[in-house]
C-alpha cells in the first residue's frame, strides 16, 4: 500500500519534468525539487520500514509523515507566491 501511494505522489513531478519541464526552467527547477524530495522521503520510509521490528520504524516513520505533510503545504505556499522552493535535507538526485 505504500509503495502505491508513493508513486502517486511521485507521478505528478516526473510528468511535469518530461513535458513542461523541458520549455520552462523555472518548472523545471520546481519539479526536480519536488522529486528529490518524493525519493528522500521514499528512502526515509524504507529506512523506518527496516527498523519496525526494533521499534525505531515507527517513529523515523511518523516523522517522515509530518515532515512531508509540513513542507507540502510550506512548498504550495512559496511557488503560490512566486518564490524558489527549496526542501531542507532532501537529496539532490535530479538534477
Amino acid at each position: 500500500m505504500i509503495r502505491e501511494a508513493w508513486w502517486m505522489s511521485v507521478w505528478p513531478g516526473v510528468a511535469i519534468l518530461l513535458t513542461v519541464g523541458e520549455r520552462d526552467p523555472r518548472v523545471r527547477a520546481h519539479a526536480c525539487a519536488s522529486l528529490n524530495f518524493e525519493i528522500t522521503v521514499a528512502l526515509a520510509l524504507l529506512v523506518g520500514a527496516a527498523t519496525l521490528p526494533w521499534g525505531v520504524g515507527a517513529v523515523i516513520m511518523g516523522l517522515t509523515g509530518a515532515i512531508w505533510f509540513l513542507a507540502r503545504i510550506v512548498a504550495a505556499a512559496r511557488a503560490a507566491r512566486g518564490r524558489l522552493v527549496r526542501y531542507p535535507g532532501s537529496l539532490r538526485l535530479v538534477r
